[in-house]
């Protein structure tokens, strides 16, 4: 028997910078019928928030997926974020990967354990627009971090990224494509070692003693494969 519903955002339920209307009627009556529903995403808390909300499935006592696994958390009823984990890379891993990026000319988002705080390695970057975090730090390998880096956001010139996600791929952290880019070869997610969707649903489903085979998830990208599985 069904019990709990897993949905990606990005491509799923969020299409054209807004949410699917059957999608939402949908999940408010699963969840009405006493369905868990469960969001799985690439994004950070930040951004899942007003998608939540308009899916009308927010639920202090339901924990999401974010950061394709590399954290799970509750909102409550205040709008504050409660981590249960995240996970990040070490100093030595941080560098390692900025010092890559640099080599093969590509800009850098960094998403931290702080949902507050997040670093870019220049002042240009063009993903800030896009940006829902309140501070945003230059990376600087002579400075200490203001909080430890959790997944990293990469792009830049097709045949320079090419080159670099095959590198990153020889140091064994993960990598996914954008969720929303129409060319992944040129935009990529990384994610510590052995981080994906499936280990962050696998506290969810654990907190609620539910089997994998009593789970339905929905998704459409590369970071939905091993969670599918």
């Amino acid at each position: 028997m069904i019990k709990m519903i897993v949905i990606d955002i990005d491509g799923t339920v969020y299409q054209n910078n807004k949410i699917n209307k059957e999608d939402a009627i949908a999940l408010q009556k699963a969840k009405e019928q006493g369905f868990k529903v469960v969001i799985a995403t690439g994004r950070s808390s930040t951004t899942i928030y007003n998608v939540a909300q308009q899916l009308g499935i927010l639920d202090e006592n339901i924990p999401f997926v974010a950061q394709n696994g590399g954290q799970v958390f509750t909102f409550q009823d205040n709008g504050e974020v409660k981590i249960h984990y995240s996970v990040n890379f070490d100093s030595n891993q941080t560098q390692t990967i900025f010092e890559l990026v640099e080599q093969h000319n590509a800009e850098a988002f960094c998403f931290t354990i702080n949902e507050e705080i997040a670093y870019v390695n220049s002042e240009n970057n063009p993903f800030l627009k896009y940006n829902e975090t309140e501070n945003v730090y230059l990376y600087k390998d002579s400075q200490s971090l203001e909080a430890p880096i959790s997944k990293f956001m990469l792009f830049g010139e097709r045949d320079n990224m090419l080159q670099l996600k095959l590198k990153i791929k020889n140091h064994g952290f993960e990598i996914y494509s954008f969720s929303f880019s129409s060319d992944p070869k040129q935009n990529i997610e990384v994610n510590p070692s052995g981080i994906n969707k499936a280990k962050g649903l696998e506290y969810v489903i654990n907190k609620f003693d539910i089997k994998p085979e009593e789970v339905i998830y929905f998704g459409d990208s590369e970071n939905d494969l091993e969670a599918i599985k």
